[in-house]
C-alpha cells in the first residue's frame, strides 16, 4: 500500500475480552479514509463487531466499507441493506 501512497491502520483488540471496539475503529475514520475492511465476527472468540456504527462514520466521510462475514454468515442471516455496507 506504502508504494501507492496508501496507509494501513490496524486497531489492535480490546486486551480484556479480545473484542473490537467500533468506537476506537470510529476514531481512526477521517476525510483521507477510503476504504474500512472489518470481520462482522470473531472466528476466535464468537464476538459480534458493530458494523451498523463502523458503516455510519465511514460514510459520512465518504469511505467506503468491506465487511468479511465468513464467520457470521453461517450462523445469522445478514441484512446487507440494513448493514449499509458496501461490499460483503
Amino acid at each position: 500500500a506504502a508504494d501507492k501512497g496508501a496507509a494501513v491502520h490496524q486497531i489492535p483488540l480490546e486486551s480484556a475480552d479480545c473484542a473490537l471496539d467500533a468506537a476506537k475503529v470510529c476514531e481512526r475514520i477521517n476525510a483521507n479514509t477510503r476504504l474500512v475492511a472489518v470481520s462482522y465476527a470473531s472466528n476466535v472468540t464468537g464476538g459480534i463487531v458493530d458494523i451498523k456504527t463502523i458503516v455510519e462514520a465511514a460514510h459520512r466521510v465518504g469511505a467506503q466499507v468491506y465487511v468479511d462475514a465468513v464467520h457470521y454468515a453461517p450462523h445469522n442471516l445478514i441484512d446487507v441493506q440494513a448493514l449499509g455496507c458496501d461490499f460483503l
